[in-house]
């Protein structure tokens, strides 16, 4: 009969912090709502990393249209030197991204290393 409450039960819910039938208080469930909060901070984050995938994906697509459109014909000096930098600069987005996402992975193993 776990719904009847037992002398205990109302005593400290008189003398002590209130606690539930299962043993939370308010102080557990304000520091759930904070972790709510919290979490609902952090979900901006991941949608701006997911973000970046996806320019990643759009970057390599620019890049591959321009590298045929000046395969079509003999490219300047300064056409190729313009390619070149435009790979790198891709080449850093993908590393960045990945380091990024790298991270993120192993904050959350920490994360659930913690709280086991």
């Amino acid at each position: 009969m776990a719904g009847i409450p037992t002398p205990d039960m109302l005593t400290s819910a008189v003398t002590g912090p209130a606690k539930s039938a299962s043993g939370y208080t308010m102080a557990t469930a304000e520091k759930f709502e904070q972790a709510l909060q919290h979490a609902e901070s952090t979900q901006s984050k991941e949608s701006s990393l997911v973000d970046s995938l996806l320019s990643l994906n759009e970057h390599s697509a620019t890049l591959a249209d321009q590298a045929a459109s000046l395969q079509e014909r003999d490219m300047k000096p300064s056409e190729l030197m313009m390619l070149t930098m435009r790979s790198h600069e891709f080449l850093f987005h993908c590393e960045l991204v990945s380091n990024v996402a790298n991270r993120s992975s192993d904050g959350v193993q920490q994360l659930f290393r913690q709280q086991s």
